[in-house]
């Protein structure tokens, strides 16, 4: 199954995919709301690593007691 990081990743490179499809002054917006779209996909990805990293330690404490 894939897990969360991975289809942010993918939402990610969608989103370059359609940014680089725009070209004309017509879809400036819609590239700027895909920028902003991007940046805080790529935030969500390091808040899952963050947690990750944080409960990795906490569940070995667990199981040791």
């Amino acid at each position: 199954m894939i897990n969360e990081r991975e289809i942010i990743k993918n939402i990610i490179d969608f989103g370059f995919l359609i940014k680089s499809q725009l070209h004309s002054e017509d879809t400036e917006m819609l590239r700027s709301i895909l920028s902003i779209m991007i940046m805080e996909c790529e935030d969500l990805v390091e808040i899952i690593e963050e947690q990750r990293d944080n409960l990795g330690p906490a569940r070995g404490r667990r199981s040791e007691n």
